[in-house]
């Protein structure tokens, strides 16, 4: 082939090449915006992570060992480990404050140098923009003493019910950035009044600012000293006191009266 006819035939090769990436958008005005595009828009993987701390409580004082949480968001439904403990131990903060002053539940807990009810789980941190997770109880503390049992939510030993006729469980909802995490627990008593914890701000869900749940305790019998109204129904197998004024959970509460 002669020189001229072999530049010839490159040259012939060369600008079917261009005509066919130009046909498909890679080059040109709207190919170039194109192929920015795909790397503006291209989820980039960030390998940082940021560990949550959770503690469980009782309806007062008490942190609870022997429970998990259920942790679900972006990529992730994962179960903690078991809070940590043999047996529930009451909050350093309530043994700290003066008893005018003792309010239940205490709604401020600590795992630094105490590690009962404790546990901790890794998440992953969004490189831009915010993730949502939420926290809800997984298997519950384990019962001790009079509490035989423990109920998923505060206020009585008989949450209140959702559509599908289940328990409503007290539910964190926890906002991750780049900078942080921000995060407050929604409980919905036995007769379905709300409460936020903390009452303003947020958990910052450290070991020193843990996220804070509480289980109500559950009684053996509906016949003990302290009932929600009663009549002897679920509401009813209550422990501790009966000074709980959102413990109805089937709207019958009528006025107290002496059990024989």
């Amino acid at each position: 082939m002669k020189r001229s006819s072999q530049r010839n035939w490159y040259w012939g090769v060369a600008i079917i090449v261009l005509l066919s990436l130009a046909a498909f958008g890679i080059i040109g005005g709207s190919g170039i915006s194109f192929a920015r595009g795909l790397t503006r828009g291209h989820i980039v993987p960030n390998s940082r992570t940021v560990t949550l701390w959770i503690q469980s409580a009782d309806s007062c004082s008490q942190a609870l060992p022997g429970g998990n949480f259920i942790v679900s968001g972006p990529g992730t439904n994962a179960t903690t480990n078991l809070t940590a403990g043999v047996s529930p131990s009451t909050l350093p903060i309530y043994k700290t404050l003066p008893r005018p002053q003792r309010r239940c539940p205490v709604n401020e807990g600590t795992c630094v140098s105490f590690s009962i009810g404790c546990v901790s789980i890794a998440i992953n941190v969004p490189a831009t923009g915010t993730a949502q997770y939420t926290i809800t109880s997984g298997k519950l503390p384990p019962g001790h003493g009079t509490n035989v049992s423990y109920a998923p939510c505060e206020g009585g030993p008989a949450c209140h019910m959702n559509a599908q006729n289940l328990p409503v469980k007290e539910v964190a909802y926890v906002t991750v950035t780049a900078s942080g995490v921000q995060a407050w627990v929604r409980n919905t008593e036995p007769d379905g009044t709300l409460d936020r914890w903390p009452t303003t701000g947020f958990f910052a869900a450290t070991q020193a600012n843990p996220i804070m749940f509480h289980f109500f305790g559950v009684a053996a019998t509906a016949h003990g000293p302290f009932t929600c109204d009663n009549d002897g129904d679920a509401d009813d197998f209550m422990t501790g006191t009966s000074k709980w004024a959102h413990c109805d959970n089937d709207g019958d509460k009528h006025p107290t009266t002496t059990t024989p």
